[in-house]
């Protein structure tokens, strides 16, 4: 068994023109979806392991629709035996990612 660990970093950036807009759980699990089939499909890489680091956003990350949705990625059609959602520290994670492009 060869263990490789890597890092990458997504920048993915969500419509946000008006307050109709919501960059909520739908949209971070179609992104997750695509991360992840990017990684399998594409690259061909046979993970077991994926981990999330992530702000406290509630509406995104701490609601039911994702910890359920984190509850099946193992179960999938995939490799992936773990899937770790790790969550900063409130009020410690502020940063340029943090309503990137707003005037």
């Amino acid at each position: 068994t060869i263990r490789v660990t890597d890092c990458d970093v997504w920048h993915i950036f969500g419509n946000a023109e008006n307050k109709d807009t919501k960059n909520d759980h739908v949209f971070h699990h179609a992104c997750l979806d695509y991360i992840i089939k990017y990684y399998i499909e594409e690259q061909n890489l046979d993970l077991d392991t994926i981990r999330l680091w992530t702000d406290n956003c509630t509406g995104q990350y701490k609601c039911r629709q994702n910890f359920y949705r984190l509850s099946k990625i193992p179960l999938g059609e995939n490799s992936i035996k773990i899937a770790e959602h790790c969550f900063a520290q409130v009020y410690s994670f502020k940063g340029p990612w943090d309503a990137a492009g707003k005037v």
